[in-house]
Order: structure tokens, then sequence, then C-alpha cells
């Protein structure tokens, strides 16, 4: 696995058309292949394309990259609004929406439960008064 922003050390390769097919072999400089330093910064593309709410960027993917030191980069292609985060930062906002998702639902099935026991006591309370107003009818008669 990559470490985020090290340096690696990465053979250069050239094209040589090899039997009437193009082919990619490391460069050679006095018998030796030729190397350079590169970051290690990790950059991908979406599958998917942002939808209507988000506005002049709709139908546009994603780009994400991973750059030293340990920051996650989003932008929409073709376009410089670049947004940056740390990512343990983006680690904590998705571990608080995690927990919020859950006590939400938690939230939704004491609604639901209060419900109930409001209705089960409504119809309670209608039964006692329709049986004291019956009591009344019966005991004038």
């Amino acid at each position: 696995m990559n470490e985020i922003g090290k340096a690696r050390t990465v053979t250069v390769k050239t094209v040589q058309i090899v039997g009437g097919k193009r082919k990619l072999v490391p460069a050679l400089e006095d018998g030796k292949p030729v190397t350079k330093l590169e970051n290690a910064e990790v950059w991908r593309v979406t599958r998917g394309e942002l939808d209507g709410s988000f506005g002049r960027d709709r139908g546009r993917k994603l780009v994400v990259g991973f750059i030293s030191p340990d920051l996650l980069v989003l932008y929409p292609k073709g376009t410089r609004q670049k947004v940056t985060f740390p990512v343990d930062e983006i680690y904590r906002t998705a571990l608080y929406r995690k927990a919020n998702i859950t006590h939400m639902a938690e939230m939704r099935e004491r609604k639901v439960k209060r419900q109930e026991q409001r209705a089960r006591r409504r119809l309670d309370a209608q039964e006692r008064r329709f049986k004291l107003s019956v009591r009344k009818t019966n005991d004038k008669a």
C-alpha cells in the first residue's frame, strides 16, 4: 500500500514499435534504466455524475484525490473548485453522522410508540365516557 505524499522511484518508460505493435519499454541511458522521483498521490474519478441538487455542476463527475499531508481533495471534473479536508476530520464527521442516524431511528421508534399509547388512552377515555353516559340514561329510565 502506498503512503500518501511519500516519494517513490518510478522507471521512465518509452513507446517502441515491436512487430507492428506499440509496446512500453524502460528508457535506457548508458545501459541503465532511467528513473524519476514522484509523489505518491492518488487521484480517481467517480463513476456516477452529480445530480441536479448541485446546481451548475450537475452532470459532472467528481474527482477525488489524496495528497500530502493526509488531505482529501474534491472537485467537479472540468472545474477549479477544489475543496480540501483533512482525512481525520472526514472520519470524525462520518462517525457523528452514523451516531446521528442511529439516534434518529430510535427517536422515530419512540414517536410511533407514543402515538400508539395516546391512541389507546383516547379510546379508553371514550369508552369510560360512553359507559358513564349509558349508566346515566339507565338511571333516569
